[in-house]
C-alpha cells in the first residue's frame, strides 16, 4: 500500500491527571505532536456495519510506521473537528510498512 500523506493532525493523548470522587482514575486529552497522514472518505459499507458507525462520519488513515498513535488518542485538525480512533491501529510491517487506523468524527 503506497499512501500519499496530504494532511496534518494534531495528536492528543490520553494521560492520567487524577483521581476522582468514587476512587476511579480521571484522565484528560494532552496536545502531543502533530502527525501527518493519508486522510481518506471510508467508502466500505460493511467497515461501517463492523463498527456501528455512519458511512458519512467514517474515515480511514493511513501514515508511516514509524509514527506512534495509540488506540485512545484523540485526533483534531485545522478546522477543530476531533476524531476518536475506533477499533484498533493496524501495523503492517512487511513491504510497504505503514500503520491504518479507522477514525469517526466526533458530532
Amino acid at each position: 500500500m503506497i499512501h500519499f500523506p496530504d494532511t496534518t493532525l494534531q495528536r492528543y493523548t490520553l494521560q492520567t491527571s487524577g483521581t476522582g470522587v468514587y476512587g476511579e482514575t480521571v484522565g484528560e486529552y494532552v496536545y502531543t505532536d502533530d502527525i501527518v497522514v493519508d486522510f481518506q472518505n471510508e467508502s466500505n459499507v460493511e467497515i461501517a456495519k463492523q463498527y456501528g458507525v455512519e458511512l458519512q462520519n467514517l474515515y480511514k488513515i493511513y501514515l508511516d510506521i514509524n509514527t506512534p498513535l495509540n488506540d485512545t488518542d484523540q485526533l483534531r485538525d485545522k478546522e477543530g473537528n476531533r476524531y476518536h480512533i475506533i477499533g484498533q491501529v493496524q501495523h503492517y510491517k512487511k513491504f510497504h510498512r505503514y500503520t491504518k487506523a479507522h477514525i469517526v468524527r466526533e458530532r
